[in-house]
Formats: structure tokens, sequence, C-alpha cells
């Protein structure tokens, strides 16, 4: 691989690293607000919409560290 290439993919990890202090900091807000929530509405509906989002930032964040080793991977190879 030329440099010009590996530069790239570099950046490109920057950038998913920038987007996991976002996507972690997200994902400890709505974390923090289903905690707080009053016990008849965290037993309801909303209470499950917000366990839905929560697991799928968790599952967003998995494959956003999968993405950003295989890059690094490339980037060594």
């Amino acid at each position: 691989m030329n440099n010009d290439r590996r530069k790239a993919l570099s950046a490109i990890i920057t950038q998913i690293e920038a987007l996991e202090a976002i996507l972690e900091y997200l994902t400890d807000e709505e974390r923090e607000a289903r905690e707080n929530l009053p016990v008849s509405m965290s037993e309801g509906e909303r209470g499950a919409r917000m366990d839905e989002a929560i697991s799928a930032m968790e599952s967003a964040a998995s494959s956003r560290e999968e993405a950003r080793d295989q890059i690094a991977g490339a980037v060594e190879a």
C-alpha cells in the first residue's frame, strides 16, 4: 500500500475515534436518563424504547471498534 492510501486510512481512523467519543457520550447520557426515569415510566413503553436505543448504540460502538481495528490492520499491512 502506498503512503497516500495509508494516510487516507489513518485519517479515517482519526474520524472514527472522534465519533467514538460522541457515541460514548450519547450512550452514557441515554443510560443516565434511563436510570433517572420514575419507576412507572421505566417499566412502560418509554423505558423499553430507551433500552432499545441503548442497546443499538452499544452495538454500533462494537461495530465501530471492529471497523477501526480492521482499517488499522490494513494500514499496518
